[in-house]
């Protein structure tokens, strides 16, 4: 699997597999290939210190709070919910945040 990292002055977005991040509670991000704790670490020292604008995409079931674990530190500044069309779990969430160097 490719992880999938596109960055443009200072906004980023990130794309990692979900594969085994699926589980029964829902999407794990901290269980992603690479995790999203990890890819985060990497857009950190990447930076040198400056701040950017992360983006991520995800489905509606996350699974133990591990958005919040994952950008732990960081600013959300938005979550856009698209109207469901999907079952529950199905249905796609897009949040940004802030990541300070």
């Amino acid at each position: 699997m490719i992880q999938r990292v596109t960055n443009e002055g200072g906004r980023t977005v990130v794309e990692p597999p979900w594969g085994p991040a699926f589980t029964a509670s829902g999407l794990d991000l901290t269980r992603t290939s690479p995790p999203v704790p990890e890819i985060l670490q990497d857009i950190r020292r990447s930076r040198g210190g400056l701040s950017c604008h992360v983006a991520i995409k995800t489905n509606d079931q996350i699974a133990h709070d591990s958005l919040a674990h994952s950008f732990a530190g960081a600013e959300h500044l938005a979550t856009v919910t698209p109207p469901p069309q999907l079952p529950y779990g199905a249905n796609m969430d897009f949040h940004l945040y802030r990541l300070d160097g």
